[in-house]
Formats: structure tokens, C-alpha cells, sequence
């Protein structure tokens, strides 16, 4: 499993994005994507659900995309977080599982 985010420090469309992630899934052969953006980057959701859609779409790779605050705490639940990533890696075992046997 990979974690794909969007590079802040970067500044490049979304269809980059979404080629950046596609190119790194092929080159690293995932099992599953994370996608995390912060809270106060609302403009980021499109390009995380284009993201996911395509990725999904054309790599048949499941995609879970996360929102958080990385710097206050009282704007999300690490416990909540915490069980959506384990729910995910437990969907990615299955997966795995069903495909050796």
C-alpha cells in the first residue's frame, strides 16, 4: 500500500495529479491508494475524487481518501481516522487473499 498526496509544495492541475498518481500505482504495483488532504484545502476535493475514480477505473486499484488537520487536533478524530485505514488494510488482506487462492 502507497500513500498519494497531493505535493503542496508543487503547484500542478489536476490531471498532472491524477497522472502522478496513476504513474507511481504502475511503477510501485499498490494494493491500495491512501489519499490524505487537509481540511482547509477544500479546493483539493475534486482533483482527490477525480483522483480516485480513475485510479479505481483504469488500475482497478481501491482508493480511500482521508481528510484531516495535521496541526490541530480538535478538527478530527485520530481514532476515527485510525479505524478507516484499518478497515481498508483489512479490504486490501481480502483481496489479496481471494487472488492466491
Amino acid at each position: 500500500m502507497i500513500g498519494v498526496g497531493p505535493c503542496l509544495d508543487v503547484p500542478h492541475s489536476c490531471q498532472a495529479h491524477v497522472t502522478i498518481n496513476l504513474e507511481n500505482c504502475k511503477a510501485f504495483n499498490v494494493d491500495g491508494v491512501i489519499n490524505f488532504y487537509p481540511y482547509s484545502c477544500r479546493e483539493w476535493v475534486p482533483t482527490m475524487m477525480i483522483t480516485k475514480k480513475t485510479v479505481e477505473k483504469e488500475l482497478g486499484v481501491p482508493v480511500l481518501v482521508l481528510e484531516g488537520d495535521a496541526y490541530d487536533t480538535r478538527n478530527y478524530s485520530a481514532g476515527q481516522l485510525r479505524t478507516r485505514v484499518e478497515t481498508f488494510a483489512e479490504l486490501l488482506k481480502a483481496a489479496k487473499a481471494a487472488r492466491a487462492a
